[in-house]
């Protein structure tokens, strides 16, 4: 059996290790709480360069791929919790 701050820590290096592989950088803060059977995980990212350097001149394209990597950073974490 686990305890809280074991499972605490192993979703913290699963949420990093994901946002390395997608981002290639890890996370610069995170946490995490239970909340009934809801578990939050809060985090503060860099954002990737390429979004940064794009989002002066289009906005709207820079906000739909931020939804997109979002979404796909969802599955991919989905897919390592089910694991």
């Amino acid at each position: 059996m686990m305890t809280a701050g074991e499972l605490i820590q192993d979703l913290l290096r699963v949420y990093n290790a994901i946002n390395k592989k997608i981002f290639n950088v890890g996370v610069k803060q995170q946490k995490v709480d239970f909340v009934g059977n809801k578990i939050i995980i809060v985090s503060r990212n860099s954002r990737v360069p390429v979004l940064k350097l794009l989002d002066e001149n289009y906005p709207l394209s820079t906000r739909q791929l931020d939804h997109l990597l979002f979404q796909v950073f969802k599955q991919e974490i989905e897919a390592s919790l089910e694991q």
